[in-house]
């Protein structure tokens, strides 16, 4: 809900600002198309007045991967998604910036054990021949804030391109582990499983770092 809201109240401020900062010489608005570690994206702004911008991003990614986290190995499925609201002040003509705002981030990673070798799960070692499946979800929503900094190249006063890096924090997540087709691992082992799991997103995702580079067209 909230980064809809986010997406709204950027919207809105674009199209009432575009009429009021058009200008004969140099074009304030502008909107695009970007990718980096956030994923493939588009995004726009407006000028707010010299040397200050509004602007919105959003993007993301579908991706797959195996992770051994304490001994297991799982198959993974990710789905991330962000929108980040921010404000960038370029003190020097020169097309250098600082950044910073609100990123919206969604991760959901999906995962299965399908062991073929012993594994440890908390206290207790599992055979093969005793366990159906391991099925792992791991879920980040948060807002929290990005900073960053960034060089745009312009090409004329309509084209630019954009390269930027950055860093927001990440909340801790939310993680459940279920045994599929067999039940016999105890509660508390399972547990045991999630807190491995949780500390390794954790230490892993407590910063998330962007880069990007995007290709912009001013209007």
């Amino acid at each position: 809900m909230l980064d809809r809201l986010l997406v709204l109240v950027a919207l809105i401020t674009v199209a009432a600002l575009s009429p009021v900062l058009a200008d004969d010489h140099q074009p304030a608005c502008f909107g695009g198309l970007h990718a980096g570690t956030g994923g493939v994206g588009a995004g726009g702004g407006c000028e707010l007045k010299p040397g200050l911008v509004l602007r919105l991003a959003i993007e993301g990614i579908d991706a797959e991967d195996s992770q051994n986290i304490d001994g297991v190995e799982y198959e993974l499925a990710a789905d991330l998604g962000f929108t980040r609201l921010q404000l960038d002040w370029f003190p020097t003509p020169t097309g250098f910036y600082l950044s910073g705002g609100l990123a919206k981030m969604n991760i959901d990673v999906d995962g299965t054990a399908d062991p073929t070798a012993p594994i440890q799960v908390g206290s207790i070692t599992v055979q093969p021949a005793d366990l159906g499946y391991l099925d792992m979800s791991v879920d980040f929503k948060s807002v929290s804030p990005y900073v960053g900094l960034g060089w745009l190249t312009s090409f004329g006063n309509r084209v630019s391109l954009r390269s930027e890096i950055g860093v927001s924090s990440v909340d801790s997540p939310e993680v459940s582990l279920v045994e599929r087709e067999t039940s016999f691992i105890p509660e508390a082992d399972i547990q045991a499983e999630v807190d491995e799991v949780l500390a390794e997103y954790d230490d892993a995702l407590s910063l998330y770092p962007y880069v990007k580079f995007g290709l912009e067209y001013r209007f």
